[in-house]
């Protein structure tokens, strides 16, 4: 009884296979269209590297934040808000990386961190 339901489709995928090859075969193409595709977003300016100066300025402060982008999701507002611990329930030492993207955020984060838990010691190499 499991074979005709296999046969069946079997020949249904045959049949749509040779229906898709036939119209594939009758398409016209147009190799001499001036543009061969449309854009909903315009593409974005190609990115141009670094001079040796804003490297070093980005190693030391970290790169500008960049523009919003239009499609940046926004914070869950169903999210609780951040309680801490109590003020000397962290300590130690803690050694970082971070990129020079973040190398001025990460900074502020831990000046902040530090403020909150005095015992904790937090540094961060240069990228």
């Amino acid at each position: 009884m499991r074979r005709v339901p296999r046969a069946a489709a079997a020949l249904a995928l045959t049949t749509t296979l040779v229906v898709a090859g036939t119209l594939t075969s009758e398409a016209q193409t147009d190799n001499d269209a001036e543009d061969f595709s449309t854009w909903a977003v315009a593409p974005q300016k190609p990115v141009t590297p670094q001079t040796d100066d804003q490297d070093e300025y980005n190693k030391a402060h970290g790169r500008p934040l960049p523009d919003r982008e239009l499609l940046q999701p926004s914070l869950d507002s169903g999210l609780t808000s951040y309680k801490a611990k109590p003020k000397n329930s962290l300590h130690g030492d803690y050694q970082c990386a971070a990129s020079d993207v973040l190398a001025a955020l990460s900074k502020t984060w831990i000046k902040e961190f530090e403020k909150r838990y005095p015992r904790v010691h937090i540094s961060v190499n240069p990228p």
